[in-house]
């Protein structure tokens, strides 16, 4: 489904991903970690078109998406969830889930798309006429997920679900992503400085490491390494 290979990113001199390869494929639930200042969020800015690779390759179901512009990536079925949930503070729930099903393919099936996020997130159908500015936290990143699935997306990009929300309420945002990948399909890369929950959930993952990919594997085999534990879970 996507295929990332040697993929370099600059910010002006700096380099920040060097020869960056990983594949994620149909179906599968993915998860990208490592610590802050790592890349992640930079392989998703690339991976979503805002950002351009120097070097390398990205091909979506065998598309190139990495010379094409962002709103054309969403096109090609990859839709992101950005870090900070960057809604329209100031337009109701329904307005911000209206915006993310604007492109033609999604348009067709607005109503569908609509229902379904309702069920996912029923707390969004009772408050569809409030701001997003007033809703809570994990409300407010329910919503931005809900209006990344409005593109009728293929592949899902995740960026640092966990952040500055409670435990409990990750771990059922996680459960309903989980159940999205389930039924419907949809192919999801996530990217998670909790490394023990994304190891968790997840079917297979990546480390990444000062803009480089170190380890791979399943997630649970993953979590149960020697490596893992030390480096980032604080055991041994």
């Amino acid at each position: 489904m996507l295929e990332v290979r040697d993929v370099d990113v600059t910010y002006g001199d700096i380099q920040a991903l060097w020869g960056v390869s990983f594949s994620v494929r149909k179906g599968e639930m993915v998860a990208l970690v490592g610590s802050n200042g790592a890349g992640k969020s930079t392989v998703l800015r690339t991976l979503s078109g805002v950002q351009k690779p120097r070097k390398g390759t990205i091909t979506v179901e065998g598309t190139r998406s990495d010379t094409v512009d962002a709103h054309k990536v969403v096109e090609l079925g990859v839709s992101l969830v950005p870090e900070g949930r960057r809604l329209f503070r100031d337009m109701t729930i329904l307005e911000n889930l209206e915006l993310g099903g604007y492109i033609g393919r999604a348009r067709k099936v607005k109503e569908e798309h609509l229902e379904w996020v309702f069920q996912m997130f029923p707390v969004l159908k009772q408050r569809i006429s409030q701001l997003a500015g007033t809703l809570s936290g994990g409300e407010q990143q329910m919503l931005a997920i809900a209006r990344a699935l409005m593109s009728d997306p293929k592949l899902l990009l995740v960026d640092e679900l966990s952040l500055g929300l409670a435990p409990i309420i990750v771990k059922n945002i996680y459960k309903t992503l989980r159940e999205i990948n389930k039924s419907r399909n949809v192919t999801i890369l996530v990217v998670e400085q909790n490394v023990r929950l994304a190891l968790e959930v997840a079917d297979r993952a990546y480390v990444i490491e000062n803009g480089r990919i170190t380890m791979e594997g399943a997630g649970k085999e993953l979590l149960a390494s020697e490596a893992i534990k030390s480096a980032y879970l604080a055991i041994g």
